[in-house]
Formats: structure tokens, sequence, C-alpha cells
């Protein structure tokens, strides 16, 4: 027993992590209610692009999952049209059409934090390393526009983001770009948070877990007199994380931007970024 208790406390001087954050995989299930969330969430490439890349300084253990976002939207499934009348609304000859979303890729990641990206399609792609207790985005909202947002318009935004979906009793609005007046578009980057007990489908009630999401949400400002009036017409989850409030860091997490993560070109071939070593960035205004 003493020999156990030495080596606990040895690993521990050390530095040597004894836990493990679990690794975002939709095709198995949650760590700790084993279901299945967000199997939809991820795109199934439609192209042939592929991007690698390596993660320096980061320990594996420490490591939830590595994110592409497209700049702009994709063609993200092509949908069977239901009918000859949506036929021909669309004016389609074919049976399917192309739905466009911002497209988001999960990587492959190997022991030694290389990652790969398949089936891209060309495109420009920023890119969102989750660790445990923090995420570093390369996620650009505005491009070379300036943000002319008033107070005004930010306090709407975040009014009606709050209001969006009562599951997530905690909020925190990471970046906000838009352009103001009618007709205005707004991107934001949003992590939610389900710190309340959590509702099982099999009625059982659990209190030691908790939900984390990371979107980005799309918001028209749809005022007819002048006012900011503002309007979710979109959004785009890009990390659904389950966590254990007696092993991970729970709550809402810090964002950081990291230029290197930011717009990385695929064209058809193989791209490969090398080394990455994560750091503080000013994001860009």
């Amino acid at each position: 027993m003493n020999r156990f208790v030495t080596l606990i406390c040895l690993l521990f001087s050390c530095g040597v992590t004894l836990y493990a954050v679990p690794r975002i995989d939709p095709n198995k299930p949650q760590p700790y209610t084993q279901t299945f969330v967000g199997t939809n969430l991820y795109t199934k490439g439609l192209g042939s692009g592929t991007l690698k890349g390596k993660l320096d300084a980061v320990h594996p253990t420490d490591l939830a999952g590595i994110f592409a976002v497209s700049r702009e939207p994709q063609i993200t499934i092509q949908k069977k049209i239901a009918n000859d009348r949506e036929r021909v609304t669309l004016g389609k000859t074919n049976e399917y059409r192309n739905v466009f979303r911002y497209s988001v890729h999960l990587a492959d990641i190997a022991p030694d934090n290389s990652f790969t990206f398949t089936n891209l399609q060309a495109g420009t792609y920023d890119l969102v390393v989750l660790l445990a207790g923090a995420y570093y985005s390369g996620i650009v909202l505005g491009g070379r526009q300036p943000n002319t947002l008033t107070q005004s318009d930010f306090q709407d935004i975040t009014n009606k983001i709050w209001k969006s979906n009562a599951y997530f009793n905690e909020k925190q609005i990471a970046r906000m770009w838009g352009t103001t007046g009618y007709a205005g578009k707004a991107k934001v980057i949003v992590q939610e948070v389900r710190s309340l007990p959590i509702l099982l489908q099999s009625a059982e009630e659990r209190t030691d877990i908790e939900t984390r999401s990371m979107k980005l949400y799309i918001l028209e400002d749809v005022s007819m007199k002048g006012t900011g009036m503002w309007k979710v017409e979109e959004t785009r989850e890009f990390i659904r994380q389950e966590v254990g409030k007696f092993h991970d860091p729970t709550g809402l997490i810090p964002e950081y931007f990291c230029k290197k993560l930011s717009g990385i070109v695929v064209i058809d071939e193989l791209e490969d970024i090398g080394l990455i070593r994560l750091s503080k960035d000013a994001p860009p205004k």
C-alpha cells in the first residue's frame, strides 16, 4: 500500500496526467451518459482536398479535438427532391438539390498529435483546437470589412442569443462582428453550457455532468423603421462536448485567437501546414 501511495505522489510531482480528456467522436457514445449526440454535426466531405499538420507542445491527454470550419458556406449535403412541385420551384431537372451551410470537419488525430482532414472541398478554412480548459480558434468573422455594430446592436444581438436556446443556462460571447443598419449582417462565436441537472431519455437525472457547445451565430437586421431589430438566421454548431464535473474542467472556458490556425487555403490536393505551436494573438477587428 505504501508503495502505491508513493507511486501516485511521484507521478503528480513529475507532472504526469492520470486522466485524459475524452476525445470527441460522434461515432461513439458520450463518455458519461453513453448516449449518441451530434452524429450529423460534422460534414461528410464532398471534395478531394487533404489538410494535414501537427500540434507542438500540447500534451495528448489535454487534446479533445481539432476542427476545420469553412470560411464561407459550402455544399454540405445533396438532398433528394421531395416531389415534382419542388423540382419546378427550384428549376431542377435532376433528383437532388445542393444544401449550402458552413462545413465543419473533425480531424483524425494520431498519438503524436499529427492530424489529418480528408475530402475537403476547395476553399478557405479556419481551425479550432479544443483543449481540456480552453480552445484556440482561427475563425475570422468579418474578413477585411470593418466592424460597424453600435452598442445598441451589440445589446440586441446579445439578448437574441440569450433567448435562442433555453436548454443552455450559461452563455458567453467570445467575439462579435457585423455591419449596422437595415439588412446588416452579424457573426458571433458563442459558447453555451448546460450546468443545471440533465434529464436523460431514461428519466434519470444527472447532476455530475455538463453539456458544452460552441456555435457560430449568423444574424440579420430586419428592422423597417431605422431601429435595429436583429433576427437569428442560422446557427452552426462546431463543437458539442459532454464533460464530467469530477473529471473535466467545467463551466465556460476561454477562447484564444491563434493566427496560425486562420485562413488555410485548400485546393484539391494535399495541403501540409507543418508544425503548429498554439499562440494567443490579437483577433482581427
